[in-house]
């Protein structure tokens, strides 16, 4: 378990999932648990250790004086491949998966993950829920690749990216579509970050870009620019 800031006295412990306990965070909560969660990933990146598993579920809210701060939990530190982990995928993982490690056959570990990951967790706290686009994304993955439907709940937006992606990879290489799908995929994105602004909202518009090797390069950067946000 990792914390970006200073060890603090706990008086709860509640999951970020927990979108009763967001929806009532203040603006200076919210920007501490964004830096709070960036610290933690990119202090393990420093020294060569990856989450790869971040969702809401992995990162712990410690309540006390009105004030949050947060733990991540539960690094992984490794690539599983999909066939070996489908059964531990459910429809809420889905929000938060990087999508290039549904499609990646070789299981290499990769920072840019836990920043494509990052990422949507920054959404779920703004917004008060996950993305659904990403979700729609890594539905259609699995349907096509693995033939693994999963009952997932999508609005007319990201069920039309949902179809698009599905028929791309009927048609090319996994890696290759990511460049077709990334301009659809930025779209969607994009309307549903609708409270996200300024410098916030462009980090994770170049964190979230399909294009992996336009992203930054590891939590280490994304830190640095979450703290001069």
């Amino acid at each position: 378990m990792a914390n970006g800031a200073s060890k603090v006295a706990v008086a709860t412990v509640k999951m970020l999932g927990n979108l009763a306990l967001l929806r009532r965070l203040d603006n200076y909560n919210m920007n501490t648990l964004i830096r709070e969660i960036a610290g933690a990933l990119a202090l393990a990146h420093t020294v060569g250790i990856g989450h790869f598993n971040l969702k809401p579920q992995n990162i712990l809210l410690g309540e006390k004086e009105g004030e949050v701060h947060a733990y991540v939990a539960d690094f992984m530190n490794y690539i599983p491949h999909p066939q070996t982990t489908l059964k531990y995928i459910n429809p809420g993982d889905l929000s938060f998966i990087d999508p290039h490690q549904l499609i990646d056959p070789t299981g290499r570990p990769d920072p840019r993950y836990d920043v494509f990951s990052y990422s949507t967790i920054l959404i779920t706290i703004h917004e008060g829920k996950p993305p659904l686009c990403v979700r729609a994304m890594n539905a259609a993955i699995l349907s096509r690749l693995y033939e693994i439907n999963l009952d997932v709940d999508l609005d007319s937006q990201s069920r039309r990216l949902y179809e698009n992606v599905y028929k791309e990879l009927g048609r090319s290489r996994p890696d290759r579509i990511m460049g077709r799908i990334n301009r659809d995929f930025k779209g969607c994105l994009g309307n549903e970050i609708h409270s996200i602004t300024g410098g916030l909202r462009k980090l994770i518009m170049e964190s979230m870009t399909l294009h992996k090797d336009d992203r930054p390069r590891s939590m280490i950067d994304v830190a640095l620019k979450v703290r001069a946000i």
